[in-house]
């Protein structure tokens, strides 16, 4: 799997858009495990049980505020 590329630090030249891209980039780094760590596949042989564990643990990324 390739890696993403990194979002750049935003240059504060503009306060509103600098607020707006930097609440944007935030959001992305959650999501993506940047800031909140990376989200561990499961093994091959997991049971219900644990795919409802791993659902509730992206479920809840989805839902920070």
């Amino acid at each position: 799997m390739a890696n993403k590329p990194a979002i750049p630090t935003i240059p504060p030249d503009s306060a509103g858009r600098y607020n707006v891209l930097m609440a944007l980039k935030q959001n992305v780094e959650l999501l993506t495990g940047v800031t909140n760590g990376t989200i561990k596949p499961l093994a091959a042989d997991a049971g219900i049980e644990d795919i409802v564990r791993k659902l509730n643990e992206v479920i809840s990324r989805l839902n920070v505020k």
